[in-house]
């Protein structure tokens, strides 16, 4: 199989690859699902919006474990987030400050700011916040940035297409994502 066919098969496939990848990174994955819905963005604004959905859902379901591990068994839970990658321990606390001042609207903007929302599920679960809310409240805390990450990439795409081509959007889509994890890697990694 060669790269186009792998492309075209992963495209096919997005809706329950958006779902698997938005459950596994709600849980311990590290790369983030707009990477997948990037990549359908640049080929259908409408199908990337669809796999929004199905990536929340994966969401939900992985940050509704998640919460649950948190409130059944919190000290371990957050020693194994704190062996993800880019999730240093200040970050924990950091969330578990924000949940105990502001409640669950403290997710609301964590996304849009390099915060893991597994973090968030499983301090919400140690401070015993209502499972049902914080489900709620994942949706608005996953699509923001989903949405803006699709019409971003399905945009830019349309204006740099015609001059390079389905290779030149290939590779400043690479471009874009490694520079993205290098940026928020070393800035997250700091000691």
């Amino acid at each position: 199989m060669n790269a186009q066919q792998f492309h075209q098969k992963l495209i096919d496939k997005a809706e329950g690859a958006s779902f698997t990848w938005g459950f596994v990174e709600s849980m311990l994955f590290f790369l983030v699902p707009d990477m997948l819905l990037s990549v359908v963005a640049v080929h259908s604004l409408r199908r990337s919006l669809w796999c929004c959905l199905w990536a929340v859902a994966g969401a939900m379901a992985g940050g509704a474990l998640m919460h649950a591990w948190g409130a059944h068994d919190a000290a371990t839970a957050l020693r194994v987030l704190d062996a993800v990658p880019a999730i240093p321990a200040d970050m924990l606390v950091r969330v578990h400050h924000e949940l105990s001042a502001d409640g669950l609207v403290a997710m609301l903007w964590g996304p849009l700011i390099g915060i893991p929302y597994k973090i968030y599920a499983v301090q919400a679960g140690s401070l015993g916040l209502s499972m049902p809310m914080f489900l709620l409240m994942t949706i608005p805390a996953r699509i923001t940035r989903f949405v803006i990450t699709c019409v971003g990439f399905h945009a830019v795409s349309r204006l740099l297409g015609r001059y390079l081509g389905p290779r030149g959007i290939a590779g400043c889509w690479a471009l874009f994502w490694i520079m993205n994890y290098a940026i928020y890697w070393h800035a997250t990694m700091r000691p």
